[in-house]
């Protein structure tokens, strides 16, 4: 899964930039055409915003999966970029508690 994830974010570089160079294309043309200047700003700031946001939006979800891999393979980061726990987590937490309880009834028996 981690493959497609990859693939996808790759996607989505590829349509932030494609995206960058048009608002670019649309800003270097607003003195060149007869049409209103005004709509080609607005729509060159959209394509610089949205490109902005798809490649952003990329690089944070591979961040995620990298810090998640990285951490000794624990944590995982799901496809919609939700980190999540491992059994062996979830069993140390669980023994953890016994702990804190056996830790708790001696405390009680020692003060009686």
């Amino acid at each position: 899964m981690s493959d497609k994830n990859n693939l996808r974010m790759g996607l989505y570089v590829a349509a932030g930039v494609y995206l960058l160079y048009t608002a670019w294309q649309l800003f270097q043309g607003l003195g060149e055409t007869d049409a209103n200047p005004k709509v080609f700003a607005v729509f060159a700031l959209l394509f610089a915003v949205g490109g902005a946001a798809l490649i952003g939006f990329a690089v944070w979800n591979l961040y995620k999966q990298n810090v998640g891999k990285s951490d000794g393979g624990q944590e995982t980061v799901s496809p919609d970029g939700n980190a999540v726990e491992s059994e062996e987590e979830e069993t140390g937490t669980g023994d953890a508690e016994v702990s804190s309880t056996e830790n708790d009834t001696k405390r009680t028996n020692r003060r009686s």
